[in-house]
């Protein structure tokens, strides 16, 4: 096995974490929400995270409870307990509280240490008493990410986690998704005559309108729309984007039975939806539940829960390979 370099480093007066070995380098910062901010491949160079997306190309310092819009958006960070902002649907300490956009914990620093090649971290719940970590390793060409939550309260609770990794895609990229996955369930579309909240939705023609056109394959910015979608419920979370300009693909498998989703969220110059810099982006996203409100996932009986004085663990594992991905090509339509 090849030895994997850990480190930290000052830049812009914020911390950087670094994991690399001989296939991939990795950069976290631990100030803002855990987020990693580079993942690239060491015989390319090619750099697969969104970056920074404001005017000035930069990272600052959120605020808890902070609107994720106003910042870098870029980067993978995790969404949870939410995804947009929600009602908790359950009183905590007699009081009915509210879940911020994208979730707690995306917004503040969190706890880091390195054991050997480990890089762990942590963060403690605000709203509700809970423990979520996550520890990051690589091994060859794989980043594997385990999680674990620990719920500190003494009732259950409620949640969803959804991985929020923006990648950094050109026209032409190409999405493989399951075999399975023929439809999505639309969250939110940028064109309502695309659908409105809750409706299914083919995989990959979405627009009825013009059938030949492909979500599945990176489309420019001009086009100006943009989705986010769910899978079903399956029974491992796996898809993949091939780059096509690298030749390389990055394969996203998670494992946590019985709460295994796949949010999809594409971004070909639709959004913001304020405002002349639009994005474009395609985010691959494990999630333990859908749509995005933890309020309406739980009334659907859709989110994942952790009961009191417990703990859950489950794994992300993201794969750099060469040429389309070997396990999902054959799936592709």
């Amino acid at each position: 096995m090849k030895k994997v370099k850990t480190g930290t480093y000052i830049s812009e007066g914020l911390k950087h974490l670094f994991l690399e070995n001989d296939k991939l380098r990795i950069v976290v910062l631990p100030e803002i929400g855990g987020k990693m901010i580079r993942l690239s491949s060491q015989k390319t160079q090619r750099q697969y995270l969104l970056e920074p997306q404001n005017r000035n190309g930069s990272y600052h310092r959120p605020f808890y409870g902070a609107v994720f819009e106003n910042y870098d958006t870029s980067g993978f960070d995790e969404c949870f307990p939410t995804i947009s902002e929600s009602v908790y649907p359950f009183p905590v300490n007699n009081e009915n509280i509210i879940f911020p956009d994208h979730g707690e914990v995306w917004s503040v620093p969190w706890n880091y240490s390195f054991t050997g090649s480990i890089l762990e971290l942590s963060v403690a719940g605000k709203k509700f008493n809970y423990e979520f970590r996550k520890e990051i390793t690589l091994q060859d060409n794989q980043i594997s990410i385990r999680y674990s939550l620990i719920n500190l309260y003494d009732q259950p609770f409620y949640y969803i986690w959804s991985a929020h990794p923006l990648l950094k895609v050109t026209p032409g990229d190409q999405i493989f998704l399951s075999t399975n996955v023929e439809q999505l369930f639309l969250n939110w579309a940028s064109e309502s005559r695309l659908g409105m909240f809750g409706d299914k939705v083919p995989w990959p023609i979405i627009d009825s309108k013009h059938p030949r056109l492909d979500y599945s394959v990176v489309q420019e910015k001009s086009l100006a729309q943009a989705i986010k979608g769910f899978t079903n419920r399956l029974e491992e979370s796996s898809a993949a984007v091939y780059f096509h300009n690298s030749g390389e693909s990055l394969v996203f498998e998670s494992s946590d039975p019985g709460n295994n989703y796949l949010g999809l969220w594409l971004c070909y110059g639709g959004w913001p939806e304020q405002g002349d810099m639009k994005h474009l982006t395609v985010a691959i996203e494990p999630c333990s539940g859908r749509p995005d409100t933890l309020e309406e996932a739980v009334r659907r009986g859709e989110a994942a829960v952790v009961q009191s004085q417990e703990k859950r663990s489950w794994q992300l594992d993201i794969k750099l390979e060469t040429g389309v991905p070997s396990k999902l090509a054959t799936h592709s339509k």
